[in-house]
């Protein structure tokens, strides 16, 4: 009987053992696709280039170079030949700070999108501020008359405006949202495409917008921030594109539309595929739900075979 019991716990936990391997595998796939964002899988980029004098070409060794990204800041030094990398930059949204500085040089930054291995250059441009010596004064003669006016000063007239200019105030009030607007086209006939689905995703908000008759369309009060913004476009019969764009006071997002034939089955349900942003068709929700679902289900199956294995060592038959 107690070998007919073992047997019958070890079954079991076999059993239990592959099922919860094909959870996992299920899960797995899952997050593959893309319908769940695990930010532990999350790549890491690299970036790398050099940095050189404009006037010479020639490497500038030990210029300071910062990254700055999610309010991180890493520094490094060029080396002999003017190289520097940074590593394991993660690769988001989010663009990223370059920035290269030196004595004896105007600084310089640059905000990149970081994708696998990404390089930015640097040319920085001497400032000339070397030290030279002053001019002597010519010394003044003692029986020399000093001129009551001199004929190259005028008398000031009161009566006259002042023509001085004034200083301008630093621009306290810069554009902090912008504008994203573009055309949409066929890419065969080069002609506007009218009633383009638009889609803009930024900062977990997505916003919708259709090209009108022009194949124009217009995402107005747009935040001006470090993060790249996703537009998307959307059209039966044609293959979907998106696009990563950093935001300014007005940018210009254009797409040219490949055309596509429509299947049987993909004119039933109204769906176009084949687009080169498959996965955007699964909105935020849809993806919050997923992961949290999958969560459940494998701490539930998780807890009903402890303790179904407990009962079984308990209770042996």
């Amino acid at each position: 009987m107690k070998r007919t019991g073992r047997s019958k716990n070890k079954t079991f936990m076999r059993v239990y053992l592959a099922a919860f391997c094909v959870l996992l595998m299920v899960i797995s796939a899952i997050q593959v696709q893309g319908f769940v964002n695990v930010s532990i899988l999350r790549p890491e980029g690299t970036i790398i280039g050099f940095v050189t004098d404009c006037e010479t070409e020639r490497p500038i060794q030990g210029a300071l170079m910062t990254l700055t990204y999610h309010d991180m800041v890493r520094t490094t030094l060029t080396d002999e030949q003017g190289k520097y990398y940074f590593t394991n930059v993660p690769e988001c949204f989010c663009l990223k700070n370059v920035s290269a500085n030196k004595i004896g040089y105007e600084g310089q930054y640059k905000l990149v999108a970081v994708y696998d291995i990404t390089y930015v250059d640097f040319s920085l441009v001497p400032t000339n501020d070397k030290d030279e010596p002053d001019e002597p004064e010519e010394p003044e003669d003692p029986d020399e008359p000093e001129d009551p006016e001199d004929p190259k000063d005028p008398p000031e007239d009161p009566d006259e405006p002042d023509r001085t200019p004034i200083p301008t105030p630093p621009k306290d009030d810069e554009p902090m949202e912008g504008i994203i607007t573009g055309i949409v086209t066929d890419s065969e006939t080069d002609l506007p495409i009218a009633d383009v689905k638009m889609i803009l995703e930024y900062h977990g908000t997505t916003r919708t917008e259709y090209t009108d008759s022009e194949g124009w369309y217009t995402f107005y009060d747009v935040p001006i921030c470090f993060c790249l913004k996703n537009v998307s476009a959307y059209k039966r019969g044609y293959k979907s594109q998106s696009q990563l764009v950093a935001v300014s006071e007005i940018t210009y997002a254009n797409f040219s539309l490949e055309p596509e034939e429509i299947t049987d089955s993909e004119s039933d349900s109204g769906i176009v595929s084949g687009g080169t942003n498959d996965m955007q068709s699964c909105t935020d929700s849809n993806i919050n739900y997923l992961a949290l679902s999958g969560l459940l289900v494998g701490l539930v199956v998780s807890a009903i075979g402890v303790w179904i294995y407990s009962i079984k060592k308990k209770n042996p038959k």
